[in-house]
C-alpha cells in the first residue's frame, strides 16, 4: 500500500472515530485537550489591544460555560464575559466597541453558542475554508491564503457598511500567531504598509508579535517585494511566557531573510492592490512605524515623510453608553388562547399597543424579565460572597410550567402580552384600591398562566410574581419586597374585596405567587412540587436588593432558574448543575 493510501486510510478511521464521539456529545464536536493545553489556554491573554492602523482587535477564542470544569477557580470565558470585560475598560478611557467578530479557527469544533454574540448586537462571521485533515503542507498553505482572502473580504465589507465606526474582533484556534498572519496580510494588501512595518504594528498590538517562524517565512516569501531592501530581515521573537514549555525551549533562528525566497516566489511576487480609503485618514505612503528620519546616500536627511493620523471614528471621542446583553428567551410555539380576542398583528390596534407599551417601558420588544440557568461558577465554593452568584440576598419560588405572559391594563381594556408580542384582549377588571369604582390604567403585571386541577376540572390561573408599572408609576425600580407588597396591596386585595363584580366570570383567576427563603429550596423541589395542582419542573431565585430586570438584560444580580432533571442527561455536559450540587451549595451558606 502506498504512503498516500495509508495516510487516507488513517484519516478515514480518524473521522469515523470523531463522528462516533460527536454522537455521544449530543451532536457537538467538543474540545478534548489535555490538562497542559487547558492551562496554556488560561495563560493566553483574553484579548490584546487594537491595531493602530485598522480597527481590529485580536482576541482569544471564547469558550462556552460547558468547559468551566477545566478552568481554575471556575472562571468564565464566554463571549459575554469578554464583552463585559471590554465594557469595563471603557471606564479607564480605552473605548472598544465590537460590532463584528470573525471566527478564523477553520474548525467545526464547538467553542461557544454563536447566538450569544447576537445578544450583544455583534455580528458573527465564520471564515469557511474547507481543507481535509490529511492535506499536505502545500495544500494547507493554499488554505491559509484563502483564509486571508475571506478575512479581508469580511473586514472590508464591515468598513464599508453601516457599522464602519465599530471595531472588528478576530480569533483563531490557539494563540495569536495565525491571527497575526491574517492581520499583517490585511495591513500589507489593503492599508499600504510595508511588511516590516505591518509586522511591527501587530507586535505593538499583541506582544511579542508573530513568533512562529513558519508564518513569518510565509509572510516574507509572499510580501518581500514591499520591504525597503533585500537585506531587510524579520526578527523571530522568543515565545511568550504563556506558551508551553516545549515551544519555549525549542531552538529557533533569530531572523527570517531573503534566503527563504524561492525563484517561484520571485516570479510571482506580490503586486499591491488599491488600498481601502478609510474616512478621515489620508492614505499612508510609508510605514507608520519609524526609527527616525531616513538619510539620503549623501548623508543628508530627507524631508520628513508625512505620516497619516490614526483613524478615530467621531463617536469614539465621546464616552459610549455601555452595551447591555439581552438574555435570550425560548419562544416555544403555543396555541392561541381559547378565550379573549386575538389582536391581528397586521392591525392598527396591534401597532398602537406596541407603541404604547414601548412608550410606557422604554423597551423595544417584550419588556418582561428573563432568567438565566445556573452554571458551576454561580454555585462554586464560597461563591455566595460574590455579586453575580447565588447569595443570601435571594428568594426562591417554584418554577411552574405554563404560558409566560404580561398583563397590560390600558384605558381600552386588559391584554395578555406573550413573548412574541402577540396581544389577546381579555374581559378583566383591576379596580383601584382607594377608589374601587374606578379602574386602573397603564398597569403592567408579570406572571404566567397555568392549568390547575380542581376536582377533576382544569382551571386556568394567572400566577402573578411581580409588578412592573402601577398606573404609570415605575414600580420596577423598587426592591423585590416593595414590589411584592405593591402587587399584593394594589392588585390582589382590591379584586378580593370588590363584591360588586363576580370575578369567577373572568377567563382566569389571578393569584399571587409566593416567594420563600433559600432554606426552602429542598422543600420546593420535593414535597411542594408534589402538592401543587399544576406542573412544577424546578425553582427560580430572584434577587431581593435589585430592581426588576426590565427588558430581560443581563445584570450584576440575575434571576436564576434551576430545571430539575429527569435523568435524561449528564449533569454538567450542557453547563448546568445537578440538584445535589445546588442543595449542597445552599446548605453550605452561612445562616
Amino acid at each position: 500500500m502506498s504512503d498516500d493510501a495509508t495516510r487516507a486510510e488513517v484519516a478515514a478511521k480518524l473521522r469515523a472515530a470523531q463522528q462516533q464521539q460527536q454522537q455521544k456529545d449530543g451532536g457537538r464536536k467538543l474540545l478534548r485537550w489535555d490538562a497542559a493545553r487547558w492551562q496554556q489556554f488560561e495563560r493566553t491573554p483574553q484579548y490584546t489591544t487594537r491595531v493602530k492602523s485598522a480597527p481590529i482587535l485580536p482576541i482569544r477564542a471564547p469558550l462556552s460555560s460547558i468547559y468551566e470544569i477545566h478552568f481554575s477557580a471556575r472562571k468564565n470565558y464566554t463571549p459575554s464575559a469578554l464583552i463585559e470585560k471590554l465594557i469595563s475598560t471603557t471606564r479607564s478611557g480605552s473605548v472598544v466597541n465590537v460590532g463584528l467578530v470573525i471566527d478564523a479557527t477553520g474548525s467545526d469544533t464547538f467553542l461557544h453558542d454563536v447566538q450569544e454574540w447576537d445578544d450583544w448586537d455583534v455580528q458573527y462571521v465564520k471564515l469557511r475554508v474547507d481543507t481535509p485533515e490529511d492535506a499536505e503542507e502545500k495544500d494547507r498553505d493554499a488554505h491559509d491564503d484563502k483564509m486571508v482572502e475571506a478575512f479581508s473580504k469580511a473586514v472590508r465589507s464591515h468598513l464599508q457598511g453601516e457599522r464602519k465606526d465599530m471595531d472588528v474582533a478576530v480569533y483563531g484556534a490557539e494563540g495569536y500567531n495565525f491571527v497575526g498572519f491574517l492581520i499583517v496580510s490585511f495591513l500589507v494588501e489593503h492599508y499600504g504598509l510595508n511588511l516590516d512595518a505591518a509586522v511591527e504594528e501587530f507586535a505593538a498590538s499583541t506582544q511579542p508579535g508573530i513568533y512562529s517562524r513558519h508564518y513569518l517565512e510565509r509572510l516574507y516569501r509572499k510580501y518581500f517585494s514591499t520591504l525597503p531592501s533585500e537585506s531587510t530581515q524579520l526578527a523571530v521573537p522568543a515565545p511568550p511566557r504563556w506558551e508551553n514549555d516545549e515551544t519555549r525551549k525549542r531552538k529557533i533562528e533569530s531572523s527570517v531573510g531573503s534566503e527563504v525566497v524561492t525563484e517561484l516566489d520571485r516570479a510571482n511576487k506580490f503586486v499591491r492592490n488599491q488600498k481601502i480609503v478609510v474616512p478621515g485618514a489620508a492614505p499612508a505612503k510609508s510605514s507608520p512605524v519609524s526609527n527616525g528620519p531616513a538619510a539620503t546616500p549623501g548623508g543628508f536627511p530627507t524631508a520628513p515623510v508625512y505620516k497619516a493620523p490614526m483613524y478615530i471614528p467621531p463617536d469614539r471621542q465621546e464616552q459610549r453608553p455601555a452595551k447591555r446583553r439581552k438574555i435570550r428567551s425560548w419562544m416555544d410555539e403555543v396555541e392561541p388562547l381559547s378565550y379573549g380576542e386575538t389582536v391581528a398583528t397586521s392591525s392598527e390596534e396591534h401597532q398602537k399597543l406596541i407603541k404604547s407599551l414601548e412608550k410606557l417601558t422604554g423597551i423595544e420588544g417584550f419588556p418582561g424579565c428573563e432568567t438565566i440557568p445556573f452554571t458551576a461558577t454561580h454555585v462554586a465554593d464560597g461563591a455566595y460572597k460574590r455579586k453575580g452568584c447565588l447569595t443570601k440576598a435571594y428568594l426562591v419560588t417554584w418554577r411552574a410550567r405554563g404560558r409566560r405572559c404580561l398583563l397590560y391594563v390600558t384605558a381600552d381594556g386588559t391584554y395578555v402580552v406573550s413573548r412574541d408580542m402577540a396581544f389577546t384582549k381579555v374581559d378583566m377588571k383591576f379596580p383601584r384600591r382607594r377608589a374601587p369604582n374606578e379602574f386602573q390604567v397603564n398597569t403592567l403585571i408579570d406572571g404566567l398562566i397555568v392549568e390547575d386541577e380542581d376536582h377533576d376540572t382544569k382551571v386556568a390561573r394567572y400566577l402573578a410574581f411581580d409588578i412592573v408599572f402601577l398606573e404609570g408609576t415605575p414600580i420596577w425600580q423598587k426592591k423585590l419586597e416593595k414590589r411584592l407588597q405593591c402587587l399584593q396591596n394594589e392588585i390582589i386585595v382590591p379584586r378580593k374585596n370588590d363584591k360588586s363584580f363576580d370575578y369567577n366570570k373572568e377567563p382566569f383567576r389571578v393569584r399571587m405567587k409566593d416567594h420563600f427563603r433559600l432554606a426552602k429550596t429542598e422543600y420546593m423541589l420535593t414535597k411542594f412540587a408534589k402538592s401543587v395542582t399544576h406542573e412544577v419542573d424546578g425553582v427560580i431565585y430572584t434577587p431581593t436588593e435589585a430592581p426588576y430586570n426590565l427588558g430581560g438584560f443581563e445584570t450584576d444580580e440575575p434571576i436564576f432558574k434551576f430545571v430539575a432533571s429527569e435523568g435524561g442527561g449528564i449533569p454538567g455536559l450542557d453547563g448546568s448543575i445537578s440538584e445535589r450540587r445546588l442543595l449542597q451549595y445552599v446548605n453550605s451558606m452561612p445562616k
